[in-house]
């Protein structure tokens, strides 16, 4: 967290040669990005957005947080402050056909996010996922997750793994690290030449 201005051109160029765009909206809690799923030092990068006026909260695959933390370290400015809170959020990820009516959730453009509560608990909410699928993704403190997981499946929901999830995303051909993404593999070499900016 604590990022300047500045740092979203920094962003854009550990982004690896890959476009990125952020745009603030009417409400500040809520912003656009355009990074796409692009391979951030050979690991995905999910989400960013303002927090507020000077944060930037990004949101990275969890099996990599640790190396993302050792690289973003080596790379960021001075003027930077990372501050890890992976252990301070959890995350359940609403998808499917039927999830953006299962529960009352906010009204958001794919890739939005915004502050919202969702089943009485108070989280982000994410018009993302990894499915193909409509949906949501919702980061919530540790200690609420099990509350919101429960009024999920009281709402409907079915609990499914990642392994249900592989499924999906080999149709939409969503590329996952360590299957068709690692450091030894460019995101051109991965299909991926949608998300580069060549001229970066």
């Amino acid at each position: 967290r604590t990022w300047s201005e500045e740092d979203l051109g920094v962003l854009a160029d550990l982004a690896q040669a890959c476009s990125a765009e952020f745009q603030r909206s009417e409400d500040e809690a809520v912003v656009t990005e355009n990074l796409s799923r692009a391979i951030f030092d050979s690991v995905n990068v999910a989400m960013a957005f303002y927090d507020n006026d000077d944060h930037l909260l990004l949101v990275v695959n969890a099996s990599r947080v640790d190396d993302d933390r050792e690289w973003l370290l080596a790379h960021l400015g001075d003027g930077t402050v990372l501050d890890d809170r992976s252990a301070d959020m959890a995350m359940l990820a609403l998808q499917g056909p039927a999830a953006l009516d299962l529960v009352d959730l906010p009204q958001l453009a794919p890739f939005e996010f915004t502050r919202a509560e969702v089943c009485g608990v108070v989280g982000i909410v994410a018009r993302t996922g990894y499915t193909g699928e409509p949906g949501v993704e919702i980061m919530v403190a540790p200690d609420r997750a099990g509350q919101l997981w429960d009024k999920l499946l009281a709402a409907g929901a079915t609990p499914a793994g990642l392994g249900a999830r592989d499924t999906l995303r080999l149709e939409v051909c969503y590329p996952l690290y360590g299957n068709d993404l690692s450091r030894s593999r460019t995101a051109l070499e991965a299909g991926l030449g949608w998300v580069c900016a060549l001229d970066r």
